[in-house]
């Protein structure tokens, strides 16, 4: 699966777990963090929606914030990549 692709996933998931997403239009470079579309317990919940519906294992201790900022970075993530240097 591409990371375009996967973005495209994690979009669906994002407008189906968290009404206030669903009517928004979201892309794959949609800022959530930075724009307050996701907090902290939104994050544990995507988290948790994430490694069951990919079967990815993401460790908190571990992985930037900066990760969850966009669909696309956390597309990589749940892929394995490590997101292109931006700038």
């Amino acid at each position: 699966m591409t990371p375009a692709d996967m973005a495209g996933k994690v979009i669906g998931i994002l407008q189906a777990e968290f009404p206030l997403l669903a009517s928004m239009e979201l892309h794959p470079d949609t800022a959530l963090l930075s724009a307050g579309l996701l907090d902290s317990f939104a994050l544990v919940m995507l988290l948790a929606t994430l490694e069951d519906t990919f079967g990815v294992e993401i460790d908190v201790e571990t992985v930037p914030l900066e990760q969850f900022e966009t669909p696309m970075t956390i597309a990589q993530l749940c892929l394995g990549e490590t997101p292109a240097s931006e700038g």
